[in-house]
């Protein structure tokens, strides 16, 4: 079906307040919105194309480029209790949460060979733990 995307999950879930975690392939605002609407929090990383992606969080190839890596933009919709964040990591990581908050925290991030701490929103450190390497 073109143009329609649907979010099955089933109904047991649905007001227990659990938070799903979602890869761009599924995630987009509307799905966002209509779980949230049904008691169901979400995170995950949305692709930049898909509609309704706030523009001002995204990152031109040359931002990408001339930005250090941790450099995010961060815009929060009130009426849908929704966080959008643009993040640099290696390249441009565009993500959509209603289960977290805009704080920041460290993530730990290789460099070559070393270890390094850089700036992430707190959506990002928890979608990582609990997608367990698998994004």
């Amino acid at each position: 079906v073109t143009g329609v995307q649907t979010c099955a999950l089933p109904i047991s879930l649905f007001t227990t307040g659990s938070v799903v975690n979602v890869d761009n392939y599924y995630m987009s605002t509307t799905c966002a919105m209509k779980l949230r609407v049904n008691g169901v929090f979400c995170r995950g990383t949305i692709r930049s194309s898909r509609k309704f992606v706030p523009k001002s969080i995204l990152f031109t190839p040359a931002e990408v480029r001339q930005l250090p890596r941790g450099t995010q933009r961060c815009v929060v919709n009130e009426e849908h209790q929704m966080l959008a964040v643009g993040w640099i990591d290696n390249k441009a990581v565009h993500f959509i949460s209603t289960a977290d908050t805009k704080e920041t925290t460290v993530v730990s991030r290789r460099s070559g060979s070393k270890k390094m701490d850089v700036a992430a929103p707190v959506a990002i450190k928890n979608y990582d733990k609990f997608m367990g390497g698998v994004d």
